[in-house]
């Protein structure tokens, strides 16, 4: 919860690349939310 939270405030190319393979390994809510906000870093 707190590594999606820092992927979140860091708005890195990076952060949005471990943001979601993370997506890919969870597979709940958590990870949409981080996959629209990976998008927006685009």
């Amino acid at each position: 919860m707190n590594l999606i939270n820092r992927m979140s405030l860091n708005m890195n190319t990076k952060s949005s690349e471990i943001c979601v393979v993370l997506c890919v390994h969870i597979h709940k809510c958590m990870s949409n939310a981080c996959l629209i906000l990976s998008w927006q870093a685009w």
